[in-house]
């Protein structure tokens, strides 16, 4: 099952109104994010909630036109797997990003073939591989809801599909503090 969420919002009705008035606006590429999830998603994820953090997402990074990220929700097996293949490490993890973009060089990124997304026509960034378990796990240690994990895991990995990294302590210090922006008016 593939589930689609974008970050459009309003209604039909208004934006017909506004192609009446605006005779550029384009009705058929509207300006959004989609998250698509491509595994079962965790019981603590609503479907409003991908919604929400993706609308969120593209209003923060002040970004044009639609993209397209590839979402799937793994065991701890398939996370340490990806995670062993990928980076060298042989451990669970929370997330992973793997990018699809040439201006991010120094992402990672999934053989052709490997792709989640389906998506066609539109600003492909990459997938982003989540592990539930490991979230659920990190919340109880944290005394955070399961459901606050995952959102912060979500904007997390769209982040880095976005060049931002945590390599020095200045880039993590503004990488986690535009992922915390993101998500709080979610909680």
């Amino acid at each position: 099952d593939v589930f689609r969420s974008d970050s459009s919002s309003g209604n039909d009705n208004e934006h017909d109104n506004h192609d009446k008035r605006d005779p550029r606006s384009n009705h058929h590429h509207p300006t959004m994010m989609t998250l698509d999830v491509m595994s079962a998603k965790p019981r603590a994820l609503t479907t409003e909630d991908i919604t929400r953090v993706a609308h969120r997402l593209h209003r923060s990074l002040h970004l044009k036109g639609t993209v397209s990220i590839g979402v799937r929700f793994v065991s701890l097996q398939e996370i340490q797997n990806l995670n062993r293949t990928f980076r060298r490490k042989n451990r669970p993890t929370d997330v992973l990003s793997f990018s699809a973009r040439a201006s991010t060089e120094k992402m990672m990124t999934l053989p052709q073939k490997k792709k989640m997304s389906k998506v066609k026509n539109e600003d492909y960034w990459g997938d982003l591989a989540i592990c539930g378990d490991y979230a659920k796990e990190e919340a109880k240690r944290r005394g955070l809801p399961v459901r606050e994990e995952l959102l912060r895991l979500l904007a997390h990995g769209v982040l880095h599909l976005a060049g931002f990294d945590h390599a020095s302590e200045e880039d993590e210090l503004a990488m986690f503090a535009l992922q915390e922006k993101i998500i709080e008016p979610l909680l």
